[in-house]
């Protein structure tokens, strides 16, 4: 007879309880510590975390039974590729860690034109995208549909016929720069991201007339000393991800012009994606029987409607309108209220104003479209 799976979920994934749900035993645990569930640990045959949850030899090392790591969001960083390799060594088969890499892009995409309109306070001359994956490629979707002029930086698409590749110093005359780059440090890509916004670069940046930069991608692509440099020598900045969530440096939060939770992909239709992609990887990966979600379980709203034709924001009223409604839909409004909280917040209550903000901030994705009427 064959043993239904364990699956060690964290209980505060989006739409934690259909993850796995009629795949076999599906157990939780909370504040994203699985070794508060050590029996279950050991035993669990798929863990499931969220980026807030670090995957190392610590946490690893009390797994016994594991056959695959799951984590629904787009980034793997938060888990270390040498632990697992050691336990894969270990226990004497490879365990695949599935994400869900694209499923949030469109969020994140909105997040980022919500965050450059507030803090110009209207629409660039220009924008230089740095990093042209799956969100790089949903901003400069929506630049076309506004009419903005823009640049694309990604030397890792050089080689592509079709692909326009600026180098980043130019790509710095632009009025904005919005980077979109995985967490990468050398030895593990040609072009490592790492400290890549340093002072150095936002010096170059402001002496080439750029304003704004903004980051929707890790946290530790930002040298720390990025944030206390005098705002004359560098561009503002906006922010939705910082070194040591959920407790980043007060000045951090301070130093942005807009400064959000890491809220940035909490779109209900991303997650909802995330869940159905994660979950059918690891049915593939076990050999389970197939059962598709069905999309009704997921209780998704209707779609708002946003309106991104060069003609609705030419006027100072259809500004005014794309203005707010941009600011509610990407997120970006809870950005005053947190900054505010979390920066006169104690020491020891930091983590919680910043992870209650963040649980606060899923929206759903509007669809953009192409006339004013």
């Amino acid at each position: 007879m064959k043993v239904e799976p364990i699956f060690l979920v964290d209980q505060d994934s989006p739409f934690a309880e259909l993850l796995f749900s009629g795949l076999g035993r599906v157990e939780y645990f909370g504040d994203s510590d699985p070794t508060s569930r050590p029996d279950l640990l050991e035993s669990a045959d798929v863990l499931s975390v969220r980026s807030s949850t670090r995957v190392d030899s610590g946490l690893l090392s009390r797994c016994n039974n594991l056959k695959v790591i799951v984590t629904p969001v787009v980034g793997t960083d938060h888990i270390d590729t040498n632990a697992v390799a050691e336990l894969s060594a270990r226990l004497g088969r490879v365990i695949p860690v599935f994400n869900a890499a694209g499923s949030t892009a469109e969020a994140v995409a909105d997040w980022t034109i919500g965050a450059i309109f507030k803090s110009l306070e209207g629409a660039p001359a220009s924008v230089g995208i740095v990093g042209v994956g799956n969100i790089g490629r949903q901003v400069a979707r929506r630049l076309d549909l506004l009419g903005i002029t823009y640049l694309t930086c990604d030397p890792g698409r050089m080689d592509e016929p079709e692909f326009r590749h600026t180098p980043i110093e130019e790509v710095l005359g632009c009025q904005v720069v919005t980077f979109h780059v995985p967490m990468t440090r050398s030895g593990q890509s040609p072009w490592p991201t790492a400290g890549m916004i340093s002072g150095q670069l936002c010096e170059d940046a402001r002496h080439c007339g750029c304003r704004l930069f903004v980051n929707s991608s890790r946290g530790g692509i930002v040298v720390p000393d990025v944030f206390l440099m005098a705002g004359d020598r560098r561009p503002a900045l906006a922010c939705d991800v910082f070194l040591d969530e959920p407790a980043p440096a007060p000045a951090a939060i301070a130093a942005c012009t807009v400064a959000t939770p890491h809220l940035a992909g909490s779109g209900r239709y991303g997650r909802a994606r995330a869940a159905m992609m994660v979950r059918d990887k690891v049915r593939a990966a076990l050999d389970l029987p197939s059962q598709p979600l069905d999309p009704g379980l997921f209780g998704l709203p209707g779609r708002p409607e946003i309106r991104g034709l060069p003609g609705c924001i030419s006027t100072e009223s259809g500004m005014t309108r794309f203005l707010g409604e941009i600011d509610i839909l990407s997120g970006t409004s809870q950005s005053a209220s947190f900054r505010s909280e979390y920066i006169s917040a104690a020491a020891s209550d930091r983590a919680r104003v910043f992870t209650s903000f963040r649980m606060a901030g899923t929206r759903t994705e509007p669809l953009w479209i192409g006339s004013c009427n």
